[in-house]
């Protein structure tokens, strides 16, 4: 470890633009906290897709600084239909980037690995090669799921996890829910398992100075994607049926995000007679988002499956009582100062919370759950856990 702190390479499984925004918020905290950080990103694209020329010209590797870290990126061109290949050909290019890394500034002290689908992987090659160890957060859903989301897990992906989970100096994981799957694919991880929960940026999701709430509605807001597994069904058939009670006549929804059902979800708005009262943005930016939140009078996730929920963390930052599901992470964020637990996939739970926050929106001290979150949740003090992580790792 040199005297300017532990130098870290850091191994997303996804990286910006195409998602993982926090894994460069986390890597920009780590170097705020005294890191050496090196980022080596393989951006997976289609293989006929425009957005790698888009992302890098004509080049295929590219270099940058940003904030206290470097970023090395590299696009991979996914084979339709191959996903074994796939997986092996990705974390070649890994390793390859990593070896010209080392080439260039020796080997890290230590790796952090970010999902074990592919990042962890990787990470354990490494470590078998060149022996520097690793640790390997984390962050999927489909390790607290049940039922068909269990599934997403194929039998082929089970040797590749137990590889990256059984080699990893530390596992971490963002709530201990996501902590079952993981010890059922690998029980030998069980004494190097720690939580860490996710940070959020609290210097900026912060309560307004005025009140931007319309008196005249009570406005729910949403912020997740339009996939399946975040239940945004369920939740416009819960409003559904509140707006029939009488003191819900004036609610709003907002949904905030993009995703494949999209298009479902607008038609399941209509078809339940609530185009006027719900309003979907598409994706917007952090600024976007901090609009919505801090107009809003609560906050819904109605998740089916969620290892965390950043967007608790960022609404209760801003202040907003909250109403999520009993789907992993949530269960663990959420308590009785802040917001209340519904059983996932069940509307009418969804309904009879929405109900309540309508009535009791106004006895939650806004205060206090800003305070809380910046307490648990800062992009500081969630550094400095991993710091001290690295730390025993390095000295240990």
């Amino acid at each position: 470890m040199s005297d300017k702190g532990p130098k870290i390479a850091v191994i997303p499984s996804w990286y910006p633009p195409a998602g993982g925004e926090f894994f460069r918020e986390h890597s920009i905290a780590v170097a705020d906290q005294g890191a050496e950080v090196w980022v080596l990103a393989a951006i997976e694209t289609g293989i006929n897709d425009k957005a790698g020329l888009f992302l890098f010209g004509n080049k295929k590797k590219r270099e940058s600084e940003t904030i206290g870290i470097s970023e090395h990126s590299s696009i991979f061109r996914r084979i339709p239909l191959a996903d074994r290949v796939n997986v092996k050909l990705w974390t070649r290019q890994v390793l390859s980037m990593y070896r010209e890394f080392c080439k260039s500034h020796g080997k890290p002290d230590l790796i952090q690995a970010h999902s074990s689908m592919w990042a962890g992987v990787a990470a354990a090659r490494i470590k078998k090669a060149g022996g520097v160890p690793y640790i390997l957060t984390e962050h999927r859903g489909r390790f607290t799921g049940s039922g068909a989301f269990r599934n997403l897990l194929r039998s082929w992906h089970i040797p590749l996890l137990k590889e990256a989970f059984e080699g990893a100096d530390r596992v971490v994981t963002v709530s201990s829910s996501a902590q079952r799957r993981i010890l059922e694919i690998a029980p030998a991880s069980k004494p190097r398992l720690k939580v860490i929960p996710n940070m959020t940026d609290t210097s900026y999701f912060v309560p307004p100075e005025t009140d931007l709430r319309n008196p005249e509605c009570f406005t729910f807001v949403c912020v997740t994607s339009l996939e399946e597994i975040k239940g945004v069904d369920y939740l416009l058939k819960a409003f559904s049926v509140l707006k029939k009670m009488g003191k819900a006549a004036n609610a709003k929804l907002v949904i905030t995000g993009g995703g494949p059902l999209h298009g479902n979800l607008r038609r399941l708005t209509e078809q339940l007679g609530l185009n006027d009262s719900v309003s979907f943005t598409g994706y917007l930016d952090k600024e976007g988002i901090l609009n919505e939140l801090q107009r809003a009078d609560s906050f819904v996730l109605p998740s089916l499956c969620e290892a965390f929920g950043i967007v608790l963390i960022e609404a209760m930052s801003c202040g907003l009582p909250v109403i999520a599901t009993d789907s992993g992470g949530p269960a663990e964020i959420v308590n009785r100062e802040n917001g209340v637990i519904v059983k996932a996939g069940s509307a009418e739970e969804l309904t009879g919370a929405m109900y309540r926050m309508l009535s009791e929106a106004g006895l939650y001290d806004r205060a206090k759950i800003s305070l809380q979150a910046r307490q648990k949740y800062s992009r500081d003090i969630i550094a400095k856990q991993y710091m001290d992580l690295y730390k025993t790792i390095l000295e240990g």
